[in-house]
């Protein structure tokens, strides 16, 4: 039997479900856009990590020379070199690292560090080195006192 009459969905929210289809779609898009932006952006700085971790892996961070010594944390980073005459005292608070010296200026500065920076072995003889430098400090004898008067 057939109906005499049939009454479908009203136009409007026909247009109204294709739009809400559409809008879902886009967003469906843009989602898997930024998605794949967010990828691209976690494996640029897995690479640049990656790169950093490479380059400190053969970076020194301390280098002793017969007069001064030289203190770079990070590849990017400046160096400070302090002469050993300049070196003025070295304290380890918590977790750090800290080594007084006068700078050229005459300045009194402080390069702090983590302890952890360094293997334990290589730690001890740096600061060996600068206990050295400083028991050669006070052994020195003045230079008024070899001038003539």
């Amino acid at each position: 039997m057939e109906a005499i009459r049939s009454f479908g969905l009203s136009k409007k929210l026909q247009n109204q479900g294709y739009f809400l289809t559409g809008l879902m779609l886009l967003l469906f898009i843009a989602g898997l856009i930024i998605l794949k932006k967010v990828i691209i952006l976690f494996l640029v700085l897995a690479v640049l990590k990656l790169t950093m971790v490479a380059l400190n892996s053969t970076h020194k961070i301390i280098k002793i020379f017969p007069k001064h010594f030289e203190i770079k944390l990070g590849v990017a980073g400046s160096a400070k070199l302090i002469k050993n005459q300049n070196f003025q005292i070295i304290r380890i608070e918590n977790k750090k690292i800290l080594i007084d010296y006068i700078d050229n200026t005459g300045k009194r500065q402080t390069v702090k560090m983590l302890k952890t920076i360094l293997e334990e072995e290589d730690l001890t003889i740096f600061i060996n080195f600068l206990e050295s430098i400083k028991q050669d400090q006070e052994n020195e004898i003045p230079n008024n006192i070899l001038q003539k008067a």
